[in-house]
């Protein structure tokens, strides 16, 4: 990370059936502040997530992630059947620097 740059922080958003460190993923969503700049409406985004897919919580920790919270339960009843997931909550800081490092490094453009 680059010292003397200001760092803004990913917030990774994942989905599981188990209440587990190894539950498969079932979905994710990521928030970048790099990849928004301020535009004459509102925000626009400027350019493609760095941010790599885990199949699982454990791997994210692994990568550097640090988890915000203990995973939330959520139970639903579609169609007379319960179904129950886990949300969990990971962040990390980053610098421009790094951003744009990964982003070169994984093809996307910003």
């Amino acid at each position: 990370m680059n010292p003397d740059g200001p760092l803004r922080q990913q917030i990774l958003v994942m989905e599981t059936e188990r209440e587990s460190l190894r539950a498969e993923a079932d979905g994710w969503t990521t928030e970048d502040p790099w990849l928004v700049k301020p535009g004459p409406i509102g925000m626009s985004r400027s350019g493609l997530s760095v941010i790599p897919t885990y199949d699982c919580p454990l791997r994210a920790l692994a990568d550097g992630w640090v988890l915000l919270g203990p995973p939330v339960c959520e139970t639903l009843e579609v169609e007379g059947r319960t179904h129950v997931s886990f949300t969990w909550y990971f962040g990390r800081l980053v610098d421009e620097l790094t951003s744009i490092a990964a982003s070169t490094a994984r093809g996307s453009t910003r």
